[in-house]
């Protein structure tokens, strides 16, 4: 293999091993917003049942 193969193969290394990392972070990212999403979702609930009946609101929730 000549010296110029070695470079494209450590070049494709290289971006490959830089996507991985992408996917890894964008996947932790993800978990943490459904993470939140979760825990905003159960707070709603125990406020919604804490508050008197002529108190609550609706809650008005735009989808995305």
């Amino acid at each position: 293999m000549g010296s110029g193969a070695q470079y494209v193969v450590a070049a494709y290394a290289v971006i490959a091993a830089a996507f991985l990392l992408y996917l890894v972070v964008a996947g932790m990212r993800a978990a943490r917003i459904a993470r939140e999403a979760e825990l905003l979702a159960r707070l709603l609930d125990e406020r919604a049942r804490e508050a008197p009946a002529e108190a609550r609101a609706p809650v008005e929730v735009e989808a995305p």
